[in-house]
């Protein structure tokens, strides 16, 4: 904590939790003498375990306390914090989940044609473009298609397949 009441907000210093926990390889609380619930919060999300917020069911009570403490309606709102985080947080794998896989075709770009597409055309960045849904061929390969000819009469906007060279 910062022992001044309240405690502005550019002297909170919250990255110190970063340095004690690192320093002393253990677990690190904050203590919150700052006004409003925005110090908690980071706090709780640089992984402070313990939190100290003073409480009153007053703010406007007069005396060095009442100001920056919490009343029942901020406690609520940093306890729900609390236990929304690690939700929040995930797992740290970089991997889609099952319900983003299901969402792939959806988010992903395809390719297609821009305009009509007479036989023996050869593609280029001015006859395809990007866009969803994806069909057939991802807009990453975008680029492998230029020079290609294709093989019959296409139609604007249809998807384009490595079949049609």
């Amino acid at each position: 904590c910062v022992s001044l009441y309240p405690c502005p907000e550019n002297l909170i210093n919250l990255r110190r939790i970063t340095t004690l926990k690192k320093k002393f390889n253990m677990q690190v609380g904050y203590s919150d003498h700052s006004i409003g619930n925005n110090a908690s919060y980071t706090a709780i999300a640089m992984g402070a375990t313990v939190l100290e917020k003073h409480f009153t069911d007053n703010k406007k009570i007069k005396g060095a306390d009442h100001l920056l403490s919490a009343d029942q309606n901020d406690m609520t709102k940093i306890v729900n914090f609390s236990k929304k985080l690690n939700k929040i947080k995930g797992n740290g794998l970089i991997s889609p989940s099952v319900k983003e896989r299901n969402m792939k075709k959806f988010f992903r770009k395809s390719i297609y044609y821009n305009s009509d597409i007479k036989k023996g055309s050869v593609i280029s960045k001015k006859n395809i473009f990007a866009a969803r849904p994806f069909r057939f061929i991802c807009s990453s390969k975008i680029k492998s298609l230029f020079g290609k000819k294709v093989k019959k009469n296409f139609k604007a906007n249809m998807p384009v397949k490595y079949s049609d060279f």
